[in-house]
């Protein structure tokens, strides 16, 4: 079974998939799930980097005692 370019199926505007899709991943990941995820991760990066930064930094706080 090869695996078909990722250019060959029609991502939604703004996704790129520069690996191969392999048929158990275009089966599970459509065009409409990679879609969703997207829009979650556009949604919420900010938020997500934020809490982020603060996990790291009370991190460092328990570090130094």
């Amino acid at each position: 079974m090869s695996n078909a370019p990722s250019s060959a199926i029609a991502w939604p505007a703004g996704v790129q998939i520069d690996a191969p899709v392999s048929p158990a991943f275009a089966e599970i990941l459509t065009p409409e799930a990679v879609g969703f995820v997207a829009a979650l991760q556009r949604r919420f990066e900010a938020r997500r980097q934020e809490l982020l930064a603060a996990r790291a930094e009370r991190a460092k706080r328990l570090d130094a005692g």
